[in-house]
């Protein structure tokens, strides 16, 4: 990694932190600045406004959650836990690192200023989940009424309502997890 990329991961890594702190609204490049350890002058050769910062802070959380996605579809587990890991990315980073006063807070500006950002995360992660889906020997997607794609959006779309609630993560990714068993115990191939 050159000099320069790793001063960029250290400022979106400090601004993910101020965001996450004070909300999108409350945030200045005087505190990301402070936050990343430079002047504001350094911050403004890389980034010219709060939301280029903001966008490129999503950028790097899209990419982290859709790589730790890919993994946890790629192991070798039952269908469950692939879905679950894959899936509980998302609740781990909110929980984790967002306060929950601001949770609902980013993630509708987020939607405001990166509807694209979001799309294309969304599609990448239904990918991810359809994937699963399909490669799983214990589910019977012939059977299913609901092709795989839409089983994967609607479980993102209960994930969002998931991880926006303002709960501790243990109850988030408890209510995760049921609804992943609910899902593929509807899906499970049925014996004789």
């Amino acid at each position: 990694m050159s000099a320069a990329d790793s001063r960029l991961d250290q400022i979106i890594t400090a601004a993910l932190a101020v965001f996450g702190r004070y909300g999108y609204q409350r945030t200045s490049m005087d505190q990301i600045a402070k936050a990343a350890g430079i002047s504001r002058p350094a911050l403004y050769q890389h980034f010219g406004s709060k939301d280029d910062i903001f966008r490129a802070s999503g950028e790097y959380i899209a990419d982290k959650l859709i790589s730790a996605a890919e993994a946890a579809a790629a192991a070798d587990a039952p269908a469950v836990d692939r879905l679950y890991r894959a899936l509980v990315v998302k609740v781990d980073f909110s929980s984790g690192s967002l306060d929950a006063q601001f949770r609902s807070d980013l993630i509708a500006e987020a939607s405001t200023r990166l509807p694209d950002l979001q799309a294309s995360m969304k599609a990448r992660h239904a990918g991810v989940i359809e994937k699963i889906l399909h490669s799983a020997a214990d589910l019977d997607l012939s059977t299913a009424s609901i092709p795989a794609r839409d089983i994967a959006v609607v479980l993102l779309d209960a994930l969002t309502g998931i991880a926006q609630q303002d709960e501790p993560a243990d109850e988030l990714r408890r209510r995760l997890r049921q609804l992943v068993v609910l899902t593929v115990r509807g899906l499970a191939r049925r014996t004789q």
